[in-house]
């Protein structure tokens, strides 16, 4: 037994006895060696999927927009934590024409690679080129006409619909004028982008529909606002205020409000910052279960951002 055996018979011996342990030990060896080939097989699979899942991150962090973006009298930044989970959140900005700037940011359900490319499908939709769906090609100039909103929202509604893809999302499109700061937007049961006024007030842009994937017929509000200067507007995903303790309490959206106007003498970038740290802080520092996205815009700046953007 020290050297190594599994079992033994006294003596005297019995053949019939010593034939029915040998079979039962041979069969526990077989056993074993088709244990230890499962094993080897699934550590094989949880290697692929650990792979398609770092893919999946590195496409999902190539849709964000760059680190520096150039927008005529505004200063932009933004924060993205991706989740432990593949998740899919994007948001982007970019231009539509000399005038006008296109915001939007979403959050597909569930985790994973099909979330992700989920979310990849919605970014190649939402493309700002003329004859695509954010700006239709007409024939008189300038050649195209900026689609509402409310429309866009319709549009990819229908282009989603969940019994095709397994999955809804919530979305918010703002369109923003670069020279008088009006917003016009529209979200499809996303939280409300937050307009924070110069003076610490706190406005929602509530106006919308529901969730991205209910097929046809929906029909979505569409709101108006105006940022006017020192004014700041900040897109967000509930990864924010979802964030939780062990003990189940939720960073929220009171809190996130709070810090909102807490840390706005701070520089944009630094507010940005600021309130990602809070929340991370009132968790303890726990990997958040979802995907945290913050985008940030102040209207009235210099066009300049030191360091706008940042994937942790």
């Amino acid at each position: 037994m020290n050297l190594g055996g599994a079992d033994y018979v006294t003596k005297p011996f019995d053949k019939g006895e010593i034939l029915a342990r040998v079979r039962v030990h041979l069969k526990i060896r077989r056993l074993t060696l088709d244990l230890m080939g499962a094993n080897r097989e699934l550590q094989e699979k949880q290697a692929r999927l650990d792979d398609d899942l770092r893919a999946a991150a590195e496409i999902q962090k190539s849709l964000l927009p760059p680190a520096f973006v150039q927008v005529p009298g505004m200063e932009t930044a933004w924060r993205f934590i991706p989740s432990y989970r593949i998740g899919g959140d994007l948001f982007n900005l970019f231009p539509l024409d000399e005038t006008h700037w296109g915001i939007y940011i979403l959050d597909i359900s569930g985790h994973g690679v099909p979330a992700a490319m989920v979310a990849v499908s919605a970014y190649q939709m939402l493309n700002s080129r003329p004859g695509y769906l954010l700006k239709k090609a007409i024939r008189p100039p300038p050649f195209y006409e900026i689609v509402s909103p409310s429309e866009v929202l319709a549009a990819v509604n229908r282009e989603f619909p969940m019994e095709r893809f397994d999955k809804f999302f919530t979305l918010s499109y703002l369109i923003l004028n670069i020279n008088d700061g009006r917003i016009r937007y529209s979200n499809a049961a996303h939280p409300p982008p937050v307009l924070l006024r110069k003076d610490g007030t706190v406005t929602l842009l509530k106006e919308g529909g529901t969730v991205i994937g209910l097929g046809e017929g929906v029909l979505f509000e569409e709101g108006e606002a105006r940022l006017f200067p020192g004014d700041r507007l900040f897109a967000y995903t509930d990864g924010i205020t979802e964030y939780r303790t062990w003990d189940e309490r939720f960073f929220g959206e009171a809190r996130f409000y709070e810090c909102l106007q807490s840390t706005m003498h701070k520089s944009l970038k630094d507010q940005v910052d600021g309130v990602i740290d809070a929340m991370m802080a009132f968790g303890g520092h726990e990997p958040p279960p979802d995907d945290v996205s913050l985008l940030g815009i102040a209207f009235g700046g210099q066009g300049r951002n030191p360091a706008a953007g940042a994937v942790k």
